[in-house]
């Protein structure tokens, strides 16, 4: 098997394994805020530089955690997960994402500046 037929096998796997959590949703910003303890510091860091966090962002963040939790770690895999699930989202599951990284984002930049 080559490399490309095991990323394809491996991201099959991953999508089938997370589907269902993915498609669910953490209502609370400061609760999405503690689920992605992962990327946590490199969230802080971006947004304190002034690079906002947007939805899509904040969606890969939880695609990577996931990925984290079940072992899948290759950045192909999360990369393509997060366009396979974006790309099925509704235009209602988009717009919480992107509401909620406004409200993490809002977050952050209150408690760098306390």
């Amino acid at each position: 098997m080559n490399q490309r037929q095991s990323h394809q096998q491996r991201l099959e796997n991953f999508i089938r394994i997370i589907n269902d959590l993915i498609m669910s949703f953490v209502s609370n910003p400061q609760e999405m805020l503690n689920t992605l303890q992962l990327n946590r510091e490199v969230i802080f860091r971006r947004v304190l530089q002034g690079r906002h966090l947007k939805g899509r962002n904040l969606f890969r963040a939880v695609i990577k955690r996931e990925g984290s939790r079940v072992g899948e770690e290759d950045s192909f895999v999360i990369n393509s997960a997060t366009e396979h699930f974006w790309r099925i989202l509704t235009p209602g599951q988009k717009t919480y994402y992107r509401d909620m990284a406004v409200e993490v984002n809002a977050i952050i930049q209150q408690r760098s500046s306390s």
